[in-house]
């Protein structure tokens, strides 16, 4: 019995059986259960049943009302529904936003609350509106042994409060002020006050939303006080960029788009809406050497980036490749090989992300390759003015934020100033 890890009931069952039928008693008694109908097709039927709405007008499906539709039974809407992780009655919400340049909006953020400048507050900011203030007509009777304490049903308005808060992303503290009103007046008597309790801090940036009382000019003059914008992201090191430029397979023309895609980003310090628009007759030779002339960048400013030699070789290798020489530079690719039209910014998004995360660099957006460019051509020792134009800033100081620029007051620039002096 031990040898064979059953018990002695078992082997006696068994032995009688045998006794009485022979060899025919030992067939098993039970055949099992039924074949399972819940096949792949039947799966799919269901899957693809259920992404459609029932035609009774009901919100969602239930497992019955499944079951009836397709002719099955509920156990097996169930199993399915189980195993593809499939809830009918869960609902989640989402916002698409229509702005071009959001998720290069959303990097900035993102960058500002991981990695703030040194020596700054970094706040979000909110309000909540129409809070309703009220207060109980009748007295708070205390608890006594067997009851609670008792608060009268009716109550008194006082009108409405609107609520403003202040998250400070680096200590998790929220500051708040409550108004009567919500307009910018109040908007900026909150402002104040933040600034006036943050007087440690050499920048204050304030993250908002759209809402019409943030963006007057008043707001814009309170005196400390900076609105979202600054350029700060990731970086990648010259290895890191060499690693993203190698990640695209250039046997293949999809490798080949890639790779010059990465490139011009890298190399040129394009936006991604640039590179999307990119047309064949923005490729010049200015001054002996290959350029991007006439391109038009941020609030209409046109301005004329020089290609580097090795940025022009993997343009070619694509051009090539796709046997085009006219309109469009950079075109979408299927999976067939084929060209079936011009590239999206989306498309160069989706790219940058893609490779960012083969060479292990999350979270890495096509404008984190403009502000590379604008580092590594620091480091090459480039003059500051020149990367401006070369990015197309308005301002030098947007220029400064992309690097990162922090003072150095050990070695101070001022210091290389060697003027003679004699002593009264």
């Amino acid at each position: 019995m031990t040898r064979s890890q059953t018990t002695a009931p078992t082997i006696s069952r068994w032995k009688q059986r045998f006794e009485q039928d022979g060899i025919d008693g030992l067939d098993p008694r039970h055949k099992g259960s039924q074949p399972r109908v819940a096949d792949a097709a039947v799966q799919a039927r269901i899957a693809r049943k259920t992404q459609q709405k029932p035609a009774d007008g009901s919100t969602h499906w239930s497992c019955r009302k499944m079951a009836a539709a397709l002719g099955l039974s509920k156990s097996t809407v169930q199993r399915v529904w189980a195993q593809m992780r499939l809830k009918p009655h869960r609902l989640d919400g989402y916002m698409a936003s229509n702005d071009p340049r959001f998720e290069e909006k959303a990097a900035d953020i993102i960058g500002l609350y991981m990695n703030p400048p040194q020596q700054a507050a970094v706040f979000c900011v909110d309000e909540k509106t129409a809070i309703q203030a009220l207060g109980q007509l009748d007295p708070v009777l205390p608890l006594s042994p067997g009851r609670a304490e008792r608060h009268g049903f009716e109550y008194y308005r006082h009108g409405t409060l609107s609520l403003y808060a202040a998250l400070d992303v680096k200590t998790g503290q929220v500051q708040g002020m409550t108004a009567g009103r919500h307009t910018s007046k109040e908007f900026i008597a909150f402002l104040k006050g933040l600034v006036a309790r943050t007087g440690w801090a050499k920048e204050i940036h304030v993250v908002l939303d759209n809402l019409s009382a943030h963006k007057t000019k008043e707001v814009r003059r309170v005196k400390g006080a900076k609105t979202i914008g600054v350029r700060t992201g990731n970086w990648l090191s010259l290895r890191q960029a060499q690693s993203l430029l190698g990640a695209p397979d250039p046997s293949t023309l999809k490798g080949l788009r890639d790779r010059a895609v990465l490139a011009v980003l890298l190399g040129c310090g394009l936006r991604r809406s640039e590179v999307a628009s990119l047309t064949f007759a923005h490729i010049q030779q200015r001054d002996g050497r290959w350029c991007i002339v006439d391109l038009v960048g941020k609030h209409g400013r046109v301005r004329t980036t020089p290609i580097p030699t090795w940025v022009k070789v993997m343009i070619d290798s694509w051009t090539i490749g796709a046997a085009i020489q006219q309109a469009r530079v950079l075109r979408s690719v299927s999976r067939d090989g084929l060209l079936p039209g011009d590239m999206t910014e989306r498309v160069v998004w989706q790219i940058v992300k893609s490779y960012a995360e083969t060479i292990g660099v999350p979270a890495l957006a096509p404008h984190d390759l403009r502000r590379t460019c604008a580092k590594l051509c620091r480091a090459a020792g480039g003059e500051l003015e020149q990367i401006q134009l070369l990015l197309g800033h308005a301002s030098v100081q947007t220029t400064e934020r992309y690097l990162g620029t922090k003072q150095n007051l050990v070695q101070a620039p001022n210091d290389a100033i060697r003027l003679s002096y004699c002593q009264p």
